[in-house]
């Protein structure tokens, strides 16, 4: 058995991240101490002896047919696209499941806040998501009711990616109620996510481990509402843990939904009224909106002939010779359209193939 077998396996039968690193430090290889599970070779073990008995009775096969068959991902912590910003964390999970591209190409800020949130809420949501729009961001929620919800949709309707983080297997989506929010992420790009595997219900524990995993793959988190005491104020700790940045909302005074934001702006969160006020702890994103300015600014330059070239390559990376079957261009004259490209620092050429730098 190849170690991410082993991850994945262990993942399956219930034990995350912390768990099978404590099983790693104990004995040393996940994979020797499941193979001497199994064997029965435990010398009276508890810890190996029960790990035997949910190692036997699962077909790691048929789990790997059935993720297939929902078209779900697996991707653990040995992969290249695991998320770079996610292997930051402490007990980063072993094993990540994903409908939809896992990796962002685009910086990512978390949205949080109240299930029962008021209009103000939503507003606020509306208002800084769109302003954000212009960065490029993605972002990043738990598709719970409330501001989760709102997040989501706001980012959808401003042609932004976004990503949700799940509580329990995705052979379901909780709240059943968002099934249809979570198919529109899906097919705008987004993405929907969980460490938990397929027939684990959304427990209550669960929803802590989901709040560590959506503030580590952000680079910041935003919170829009939130009682003294709540599940979001969690995610806020975690990302200040983290070492992210927090930014908090301000609200009325004599709200129930605003005592939670209001103290974290009281501890040292950055309080938020604009969307500027998120760029200037977050120079990247700035630095990302001056990218894209200059793209668009060089792109207006372009030829009819040269902008076909770049569309065709922006679907993706080509050949010479498949750009000259696209565009019914001799040859010759393809070559010199595709080299201003190059010049103006557009496109670029790697094994025979040109694609566009991003």
């Amino acid at each position: 058995m190849e170690r991410r077998d082993g991850l994945l396996l262990l993942n399956a039968v219930g034990l995350f991240g912390h768990q099978i690193r404590a099983l790693e430090a104990e004995y040393g290889d996940i994979v020797q101490a499941i193979e001497r599970a199994l064997s029965g070779d435990t010398d009276g073990d508890l810890l190996l002896d029960k790990l035997g008995a949910a190692c036997s009775v699962f077909d790691l096969n048929s789990y790997k047919e059935k993720l297939r068959g929902l078209g779900v991902q697996a991707t653990t912590i040995l992969d290249g696209d695991y998320p770079d910003l996610l292997l930051e964390i402490d007990d980063a999970p072993m094993v990540l499941y994903h409908r939809g591209e896992l990796n962002s190409p685009s910086y990512s800020l978390a949205v949080v806040g109240s299930r029962k949130c008021t209009s103000y809420a939503s507003w606020t949501v509306d208002k800084l998501v769109q302003g954000l729009s212009e960065y490029g961001v993605t972002i990043v929620s738990g598709l719970a009711l409330g501001v989760d919800k709102l997040a989501h949709i706001a980012a959808l309707e401003n042609g932004m990616r976004t990503v949700a983080v799940l509580g329990n297997g995705l052979d379901t989506v909780y709240p059943k109620s968002h099934l249809s929010l979570a198919n529109r992420i899906l097919d705008c790009c987004g993405a929907i996510i969980s460490e938990f595997p397929l027939g684990a219900p959304p427990l209550p524990f669960h929803f802590p481990m989901r709040n560590r995993i959506i503030s580590g793959l952000s680079l910041g988190v935003l919170v829009i509402e939130a009682q003294q005491k709540s599940g979001t104020l969690i995610t806020a700790g975690l990302a200040a843990a983290q070492g992210r940045e927090v930014f908090a909302v301000p609200g009325n005074i004599n709200s129930l939904y605003s005592q939670g934001t209001n103290h974290l702006i009281r501890d040292g969160a950055k309080l938020v009224s604009r969307v500027e006020d998120i760029v200037e702890e977050i120079p990247s994103l700035m630095a990302m909106k001056q990218s894209a300015e200059q793209i668009q600014r060089d792109l207006s330059d372009l030829s009819d002939g040269e902008r076909r070239i770049y569309e065709l390559l922006v679907e993706e990376d080509r050949t010479i010779d498949e750009l000259v079957a696209l565009t019914n261009v001799n040859i010759g004259e393809l070559t010199g359209q595709i080299t201003l490209l190059e010049m103006r620092g557009l496109v670029r050429a790697m094994d025979n193939r040109w694609f566009i730098i991003d």
